[in-house]
């Protein structure tokens, strides 16, 4: 099956063919991820944006190692975003989609978690 949005052949080079460990790693995103997205959006609730910031660094090697390579500059640059003096109006927005994407390549992990087991 392929996938829109996750690499599999990436996971699967990362782990050397590893089942047990691509699954692994898989699973951490589904553990690790949604609590971070929580702490986004408290962040962007209270106005915190150097916590917005944090928050999506930690969510880089994650996205890594489960092959979606091309969204680590757009996380950087919302990071970059984040820690301006000056937040622009479309920021909220902008980090908005990204937690909405998350939950679409979440999707896609918890597909491919059971098409490994």
């Amino acid at each position: 099956m392929g996938y829109q949005y996750i690499n599999l052949e990436a996971l699967e080079q990362f782990t050397e063919g590893d089942t047990s460990f691509s699954i692994i790693l898989l699973e951490s995103f589904t553990k690790t991820v949604p609590g971070i997205i929580a702490d986004i959006k408290l962040s962007m609730a209270e106005e915190k944006w150097v916590d917005v910031a944090s928050s999506l660094h930690k969510i880089k090697p994650t996205v890594q190692y489960i092959g979606v390579n091309n969204l680590t500059n757009h996380i950087k640059s919302l990071e970059e975003a984040c820690l301006q003096d000056r937040i622009s109006p479309g920021l909220p927005r902008e980090v908005t989609q990204f937690i909405e994407l998350i939950g679409s390549i979440e999707d896609e992990v918890k597909t491919a978690i059971s098409q490994y087991q």
